[in-house]
């Protein structure tokens, strides 16, 4: 609906670009429709004069007699400002009299608003002044004796029995049955450098920083619809390591959306199409086809991709999702932290969240992408769910390790959180890094020049040497 007023402009504006993005929002979830013409396009216009204050009314009787309404008595179409006042300074007695706010009147804002106030303004109130206000009301006789039945014998709660026919809860979200056809694994590494003690306000805070968390590397495999991983793992060692990481996963979710718009041709062998002919049921539904049955095809695969007869509506919702999961272990607790930093610094993306608090996130996307936590659903740590697995399960990690690297990789790594934060780190020689980080495990023990990393630490040794 589009009000004739000084944002009437803009708000067509808004209007035509939330038509042409639904248009290509419907185009990216891959309906498989092509538009080729637009045969008619009807514009109705209506008047519409919304609902507004006025002056003093005598309350109906029935109302009158409850003596709970406050109905101050005035002549100059501004109710609306002396119910405000009223609520805000309440009057022992005479208080339906004017004169009683008068002295209160230069505490409102109502430069801009003229009287009586339009029920679409009172938006506008509420910011000018800060004050939150809620309007009840109703348009219809019969709508009220409905309401103040339910209200006085079931108490605030509406009690609604389902219909005959619709007394059964059923599952009808077939869509949600289709596997995602890509899948992204991720994680950050983060070095733990020191916090100088003049960081640290005692009077502030009774917390006591002693170290800062800041990314330093990530590394993420992208999985695809046959589950084998469509190309080895990026890694990334560096500086800005989080907005690096964002770039880069944009740029994979534009690529897998080509591809997610491609519609491969039906392909059906003889037996295929005489199992369609002989369907009595939509394998989507389950229930009888009519006259209005269509082959169903998975629009990803070339060959062989006939899934079996549906019903047109069935067939039609029957689509993957347009959003690509990028999976963490613990995103809630810890990544995501880091991730939300770098938000503000995207341009033109579309951002959601699922918020347990402030601080903790269920699920956020970034346009296409949708992070998940997989702690939310495997409850335990990775060494924990490691141990739970068979070595042959690992069918992804032995696409690109050998045989003799895969025992390594079932144990948690080694990593030299602690060490002094210097992009140099990533470039020293082997041997220098090794035994500055047995220096920091090994403080007390002996002087640096005879701590051998071979003997003290052979499994971070075996590691860095693969």
């Amino acid at each position: 609906m589009l009000n004739l007023d000084e944002n009437f402009d803009d708000n067509l504006s808004v209007a035509v670009r939330k038509i042409m993005l639904s248009y290509d929002e419907f185009l990216e979830r891959g309906s498989g429709w092509i538009l080729d013409k637009v045969k008619r396009l009807e514009l109705k216009v209506a008047s519409y004069v919304p609902l507004s204050g006025s002056s003093f009314l005598h309350l109906p009787q029935r109302l009158e007699n409850t003596k709970s309404i406050l109905n101050i008595v005035n002549e100059d179409n501004k109710c609306y400002r002396w119910c405000i006042l009223a609520a805000l300074h309440p009057q022992k007695e005479n208080a339906s009299r004017v004169a009683k706010y008068l002295p209160y009147e230069h505490e409102l804002n109502c430069s801009t608003l003229s009287f009586p106030i339009a029920l679409d303004k009172i938006p506008k109130f509420e910011t000018l002044n800060e004050i939150s206000v809620n309007v009840f009301g109703y348009t219809r006789e019969d709508l009220l004796e409905d309401h103040v039945q339910y209200c006085s014998d079931f108490g605030p709660q509406k009690i609604k029995m389902p219909d005959v026919k619709n007394k059964w809860l059923t599952f009808d979200n077939f869509k949600f049955q289709l596997m995602i056809p890509y899948v992204i694994y991720a994680d950050f590494e983060c070095v733990l450098p020191k916090v100088s003690d003049g960081l640290n306000n005692p009077e502030a805070s009774s917390t006591n920083i002693i170290s800062k968390h800041v990314p330093c590397g990530y590394s993420y495999l992208i999985v695809g619809p046959n589950g084998r991983s469509i190309q080895s793992p990026k890694i990334y060692r560096g500086e800005n390591a989080v907005s690096n990481f964002l770039e880069s996963l944009l740029a994979e979710a534009e690529i897998i959306s080509k591809t997610l718009r491609k519609v491969e041709k039906i392909d059906m062998s003889k037996e295929q199409e005489q199992e369609f002919q002989n369907a009595v049921n939509c394998h989507i539904c389950g229930k009888v086809l009519g006259t209005d049955r269509v082959r169903d095809h998975d629009h990803l695969q070339k060959t062989n991709n006939y899934r079996g007869a549906a019903h047109s509506a069935c067939n039609l919702n029957y689509k993957l999702s347009w959003k690509i999961p990028v999976i963490f272990h613990n995103l809630r607790c810890y990544d995501s932290h880091l991730i939300v930093q770098e938000l503000g610094k995207l341009k033109g993306k579309r951002i959601n969240c699922i918020a347990n608090n402030m601080e903790k996130y269920i699920s956020f996307s970034i346009g296409q992408l949708q992070f998940l936590d997989s702690l939310q659903f495997l409850p335990t740590s990775l060494q924990k769910l490691v141990e739970n697995l068979s070595p042959q399960k690992f069918v992804i990690i032995r696409e690109h390790f050998k045989n003799d690297e895969i025992p390594l990789l079932f144990r948690k790594g080694v990593y030299p959180y602690e060490y002094p934060y210097e992009k140099e780190f990533i470039h020293m020689n082997i041997w220098i890094a090794l035994k500055s980080l047995m220096k920091l495990i090994y403080p007390l023990e002996k002087p640096l020049s005879q701590i051998s990393p071979k003997k003290s630490y052979p499994r971070l040794i075996t590691s860095m040497f693969r």
